[in-house]
């Protein structure tokens, strides 16, 4: 854990995600089916965008693939797809978006305890 994570350890256990920050995150699915589901769904999306998001695409999971933000597996590692594609942002620039709405749908709803704007000023007096 980081020194920035570990100095607001505290505030963190005031609402009850300390052993979260400490031990890190798995997914808690729906049911026992869940990765059936998203397993039964593995197929490769065939890229429905023009030429020139395809090559803006490519640009782009290059760089990331330059940077460590995206890392290559082996086929047999795989356990679903997110599909992916491009848009055009107003300044011209591309944005790559993640389709994870199949594995959003099988991903129960993870809560936590929300504070009242009193309680959160008393936490930050202290």
């Amino acid at each position: 854990m980081g020194g920035q994570t570990q100095r607001y350890l505290e505030q963190w256990e005031t609402i009850n995600m300390k052993d979260f920050i400490q031990l890190g995150f798995t997914l808690q699915w729906k049911d026992n089916q869940s990765i059936n589901k998203l397993q039964r769904q593995l197929k490769i999306m065939i890229f429905r965008g023009t030429e020139e998001e395809a090559r803006e695409y490519k640009i782009m999971l290059e760089e990331e693939l330059k940077e460590n933000i995206v890392i290559p597996i082996k086929k047999q590692q795989i356990k679903w797809y997110n599909p992916t594609f491009m848009i055009k942002k107003a300044n011209g620039k591309w944005r790559k978006i993640l389709d994870a709405q199949a594995l959003n749908n099988q991903i129960a709803d993870f809560h936590f305890k929300m504070h009242d704007s009193i309680e959160v000023k008393q936490n930050n007096q202290t």
